[in-house]
């Protein structure tokens, strides 16, 4: 059986993530080539910048998978309070003031089905309930069947506007 490492990433891991992001970014054009836009130079140059910050500021977290020292899977998340657009708290007649959200999960095709990104789920949920999450919320396209499956097996429910 193979060893799965979850871990921070280092800054030697940027240009993997960013291979496992452009497998992710091509897995979504095939499912809906209308909302997502063809992989270029600069959409690369701002995943590479992206993944980068979350490396040095650990915000959003950003966790992966590796096994044998390879990186097979990876899924960034954050906590944040409800927030408008100067930065107060917002609530709206809700309890709920910490909200996380699942930003990204992607796993390798190889390596799908093998409870890698469950395992990164539970992870990620078990560190926004420790930030102090009340709510964590998922958002993916109703036609990235796997995706659903996954988070609907560990309790999410669906809700759309």
């Amino acid at each position: 059986m193979k060893t799965i490492k979850f871990v921070k990433p280092k800054s030697v891991d940027v240009y993997n993530i960013l291979d496992l992001w452009k497998q992710q970014h091509n897995y979504h054009i095939k499912l809906d080539p209308f909302y997502y836009t063809s992989d270029s130079n600069e959409l690369t140059k701002k995943a590479k910048r992206y993944f980068t910050q979350l490396i040095k500021t650990d915000n959003p977290h950003l966790l992966i998978a590796k096994i044998k020292g390879r990186i097979v899977g990876f899924i960034t998340f954050e906590c944040s309070f409800n927030q408008n657009d100067s930065g107060n708290i917002i609530n709206f007649g809700s309890n709920i003031i910490k909200c996380g959200e699942i930003i990204d999960l992607f796993v390798i095709e190889s390596e799908r089905g093998k409870n890698i990104g469950t395992k990164l789920m539970k992870k990620a949920v078990e560190k926004l309930k420790k930030e102090g999450a009340q709510f964590i919320k998922v958002e993916v396209s109703y036609i990235n069947s796997g995706a659903l499956k996954l988070y609907r097996r560990l309790g999410f429910s669906d809700h759309q506007i």
